[in-house]
């Protein structure tokens, strides 16, 4: 989900806003005297012939000068841009409003701009230098929702030292959203430079509260012409943008659960590799992602999964991200956890449901991933090596008995004293040795070898064959194998996570259990006399 989300961004970033070339017209100042000689230039961002201007429209208001023309090229990002400017020198006829009509450019038409005249005598209002405005992209909201402050600066000077505050609010999170977009911007047919900058605003507080404004501050140098000569003239710039008023509603008192107020949220879950069944004691991944628009990161709610018996959970740490597509901010929470299932048959994997409230609808809805069943599958386990015992014919002979019955019976008697004697003496008890297969090592053999060689999903299925071999009435033998439980409790972690895995501990485990069981197999000892 989160690929598909930054692929689009992706396509629509570098997808053209138009087909033509980004064409403009400025005026030097505004108001203008009349008689005054000013400056209209016209830019278009490609190499255009010189005489593509039609500058016959002036004519009727204006005394229209000839125009100077320049290109220049450059490349941005190892691509060479072109931008052809005229500059034309126009003097106004009449005093009162007036207009500079929309100009042909090779097909391409500026857009008019109105001035205004005054007299030689009368005092003209100068335009700011530079000068700040602020917006919300919304007025009212409830606790948690995210609104956008959007200030843009406009200056015509050189900006030195200078420093933009953030609004502030009180009871409210308030922190910048990427980066400064710089432009070239007209404003009442005036060129500035323009800077925007956008902030996130989370109020966690209901009430009316008043933003108070950015403010900018710095040097502000600019060229004027006196009697012939340019010069630099340095300012103190202290601009501040108007004050907002934001509306902060209470949280509707029918809402339970984790507070979520959004326009749009989104739930989505998926089995890795989209599986439909699982193997018992193979972990298979399943991933949440729960995206909302318009609020912070850190107001998604955690997710509280509730699993039935026989299934074992081992959760990764979740991932909480901030993203914009196509212009609207979103947060998002991915959640990934394995899921190890103990026992075949039908697993039930219960249904998700998140609460939200929909600013949008100002109703409450609920995000949901419905419950799924799939289909656990027992382990398929290596067949044992049959043990072969040879069974060769019985051959009877017959000889005559002579002198052998008697010496027989002459050694019977002896062993038959021996042993009298010997279980009438005080003795140790000595245990007998158990009987051992070859065939019935071989599961930990397998177990023990796996382990030597730190393979893990080699060792998990040798263990469900060993445990099978050592226990098998018995599902839970490891309520009494503390030491071997903690280290098939590593074993899985490690599976689940796809971390490495050294198998000392569960290879002395199983040498240890493998010793218990011997010793109660082994034969009683004797009671001494």
């Amino acid at each position: 989900m989160s690929r598909l989300w930054f692929y689009l961004t992706l396509i629509l970033m570098w997808a053209p806003h138009s087909a033509f070339a980004a064409i403009s017209a400025s005026i030097s100042q505004n108001p203008v005297y009349q008689g005054e000689i000013f400056t209209l230039e016209i830019e278009v961002d490609e190499s255009a012939d010189p005489d593509a201007l039609d500058t016959r429209p002036l004519e009727q208001n204006f005394d229209v000068f000839r125009p100077s023309v320049s290109r220049q090229k450059s490349m941005i990002n190892g691509k060479f841009t072109s931008v052809t400017r005229w500059r034309v020198s126009l003097s106004a006829k009449t005093e009162g409003m007036t207009q500079i009509p929309a100009l042909n450019v090779a097909g391409q038409l500026t857009r008019p701009i109105a001035v205004k005249v005054v007299s030689q005598g009368e005092q003209a209002d100068e335009p700011k230098d530079v000068f700040i405005t602020a917006e919300l992209d919304k007025t009212s909201v409830y606790p948690g929702q995210q609104v956008i402050y959007t200030v843009q600066v406009y200056t015509a000077v050189n900006l030195e030292n200078a420093n933009l505050n953030a609004p502030k609010l009180t009871g409210a999170d308030i922190s910048q959203i990427g980066q400064d977009q710089k432009e070239i911007a007209i404003k009442d047919g005036l060129k500035y430079h323009k800077i925007t900058r956008r902030f996130a605003i989370n109020p966690s507080q209901s009430g009316q509260f008043d933003i108070a404004p950015a403010q900018l501050t710095g040097d502000g140098y600019k060229r004027v012409n006196n009697q012939g000569y340019n010069r630099m003239i340095r300012s103190n710039i202290n601009e501040a943008s108007q004050a907002l008023t934001l509306e902060v509603k209470a949280k509707p008192a029918g809402f339970a659960g984790q507070w979520l107020v959004s326009p749009q949220v989104m739930l989505n879950a998926e089995l890795q590799n989209k599986a439909q069944s699982l193997v018992v004691g193979q972990p298979v991944t399943r991933t949440f992602t729960l995206i909302a628009a318009d609020t912070p990161q850190a107001a998604l709610p955690e997710f509280n999964f509730q699993y039935p018996d026989g299934v074992r959970i081992y959760p990764d740490k979740d991932e909480l991200s901030q993203f914009t597509h196509q212009g609207q901010a979103y947060a998002q929470r991915i959640s990934s956890h394995a899921i190890i299932a103990e026992q075949a048959g039908e697993l039930v994997l219960p249904e998700v449901k998140i609460p939200w409230w929909n600013s949008a609808t100002d109703k409450i809805e609920y995000a949901i991933v419905p419950a799924q069943t799939v289909t656990v599958i027992a382990a398929a386990q290596e067949p044992e090596q049959a043990i072969i015992e040879s069974h060769g014919p019985t051959t009877i002979v017959e000889r005559d008995a002579g002198f052998w019955p008697w010496l027989s019976a002459l050694l019977g008697l002896g062993w038959l004293v021996t042993l009298i004697f010997y279980f009438n003496r005080p003795r140790l008890a000595v245990a007998t040795t158990p009987r051992t297969a070859t065939a019935n090592n071989l599961p930990k053999q397998k177990l023990l070898a796996a382990c030597e060689q730190n393979d893990k999903s080699q060792a998990w299925q040798a263990w469900l064959v060993f445990k099978q071999d050592q226990w098998p009435h018995d599902r839970s033998p490891l309520g009494i194998h503390h030491e071997l439980a903690q280290a098939l409790k590593q074993l899985e972690a490690a599976i689940a996570q796809n971390a490495p895995w050294q198998g000392d501990e569960l290879a002395r485990s199983i040498n240890t259990v493998s010793k218990t069981a011997t010793e109660s197999e082994t034969i009683a000892p004797l009671n001494p006399s």
